[in-house]
């Protein structure tokens, strides 16, 4: 989102190209959402936090549907 200086993280694109269903999932939520997630996911420190962060939105956000 560049109007608020988000980029989505590296992380969460692995993770939503690897899963279809939740890359459409994500694709129809609003902006205030993905960006939500866009910053929980931003706030971890290490790799490995901002990977098990992308795979839980990923997993929660398919539920969604």
């Amino acid at each position: 989102d560049p109007e608020n200086g988000l980029r989505q993280p590296e992380e969460l694109e692995a993770v939503l190209d690897q899963d279809e269903i939740a890359n459409q999932a994500f694709a129809g939520l609003n902006d205030g959402y993905k960006r939500g997630y866009i910053y929980y996911i931003n706030q971890a420190k290490s790799v490995d936090s901002r990977i098990k962060r992308a795979l839980e939105i990923a997993a929660k956000i398919k539920l969604r549907e």
